[in-house]
């Protein structure tokens, strides 16, 4: 995507930005042997691998508690297109607080999802003419909330290191249930501040957003051009 793989994109970021000291990268398997593979991709100086853990959450318990200063910031590089600006008004914020994370405002109004009777999202029909039919209903409307009370959170997230690891121990073994780290600092006693994120700050998780990361970046499939040969 734009021209490099999708992790560069957030390692590029952060390793121009003159305030940071290490990079920390935490990679499954295969993304580890794709780094191995990659030396000129991944030559910074401050570029360290760390081991994975069992959970999300233990391997970034482990890499914050290697890092050696006193702010970490914690990224999830399936979003690629956080920027510059966004990374700079996270740190200025996190100069005077705990726990920081960004977050964008949903234009509401906003339901809670129940799963519909009988199990999961979508549930398979029989076959019919054309295939097999899919059944549609992502479930039933649950508590609504009114428009413009709800955040989502989105990553970056800064802490400072000491109350992220005091976190960490008060949460013992449920430190492994935590998806969010931001959810897990805030568990563990720390008033958690937001600063506006960004709309693009898409995370890929998809067709749908593979789509408009790439539009939003500069790079789209190329159409087959609509004429050939010589003439028209």
């Amino acid at each position: 995507m734009g021209g490099k793989a999708v992790l560069n994109h957030s390692i590029d970021t952060f390793d121009d930005d003159v305030s940071c000291a290490e990079i920390l990268i935490v990679p499954d398997a295969p993304t580890r042997e794709w780094i191995g593979g990659n030396p000129l991709s991944f030559a910074s100086p401050k570029q360290r691998v760390m081991p994975l853990g069992k959970t999300r959450a233990e391997s970034v318990h482990h890499a914050v508690a290697e890092a050696r200063k006193s702010v970490v910031v914690i990224h999830d590089a399936l979003r690629p297109n956080f920027g510059a600006e966004l990374l700079a008004r996270l740190l200025a914020a996190a100069e005077k607080e705990e726990a920081v994370a960004a977050a964008w405002p949903d234009a509401g109004p906003q339901v809670e999802l129940k799963a519909a009777a009988g199990g999961g999202e979508k549930k398979q029909q029989p076959e019919g003419f054309f295939g097999p039919r899919a059944e549609q209903r992502l479930g039933h409307a649950g508590q609504r909330f009114a428009a413009g009370t709800l955040w989502t959170v989105q990553y970056p997230q800064a802490f400072r290191r000491e109350s992220y690891l005091r976190a960490a121990e008060k949460a013992g073994k449920s430190l492994r249930g935590f998806t969010d780290d931001s959810e897990m600092v805030a568990a563990g006693g720390c008033q958690l501040a937001l600063v506006r994120g960004r709309l693009e700050n898409i995370r890929l998780g998809g067709q749908d957003e593979l789509r408009l990361l790439q539009k939003l970046m500069g790079t789209t499939p190329k159409k087959k051009d609509k004429y050939g040969g010589l003439g028209w």
